[in-house]
């Protein structure tokens, strides 16, 4: 069935690629369906451990993603993504399933990730501005603001709010809960 994928793939509303955006805001909802407060405040005590993953997600990281811009062996664009790569936080599947897998604490592993990603949200477009400067590109931070708010943050609270106020919902988030062994 290519042509519908094409026609749903080349779909855009107000410049934005409506399928992929919609899947974004479907895993962020899920997720916000998923995130258990009980869970959030059983790790809260571990405040050394959330400070030194804040800091090394959202400083150390950013600070060393000026790093690949200075290998000028490696083409451009790679040095480029790698910048990128270096700004971004920890995505679920490195944050929590990795972590899982290694017998570590992923309740601690998901605040992180969750933690982290709330604050980039804000951070990472003023990051990326200041870094990829230095390599002569220019993004414009509020455009992306807006919509990292629009397909991270609003769904993901859209999400929690929804496990808080209907047992269907967070029914519904348990169930999407994959199992690691």
């Amino acid at each position: 069935w290519p042509l519908p994928g094409r026609f749903l793939g080349d779909l855009e509303l107000v410049g934005w690629s409506v399928m992929p955006s919609l899947m974004v805001v479907l895993i962020f909802i899920i997720s916000g369906l998923k995130l258990k407060s009980d869970d959030v405040a059983a790790v809260l005590r571990a405040r050394a451990a959330i400070g030194w993953g804040l800091l090394a997600i959202l400083v150390v990281s950013p600070v060393l993603s000026v790093v690949p811009l200075r290998l000028t062996f490696v083409a451009r664009e790679l040095r480029i993504g790698l910048t990128v790569f270096c700004t971004m936080p920890t995505t679920l599947s490195s944050g929590v399933a990795l972590v899982s897998q290694g017998g570590g604490n992923a309740a601690l592993a998901l605040l992180l990730t969750v933690l982290t990603n709330l604050i980039a949200v804000f951070s990472v477009p003023f990051v990326l501005g200041l870094v990829l400067d230095a390599a002569d590109v220019t993004i414009s931070p509020l455009p992306m603001l807006a919509k990292l708010v629009c397909l991270i943050l609003a769904p993901l609270i859209a999400g929690k709010v929804g496990r808080e106020r209907s047992a269907k919902f967070a029914a519904f988030g348990a169930r999407r809960k994959a199992e690691v062994n």
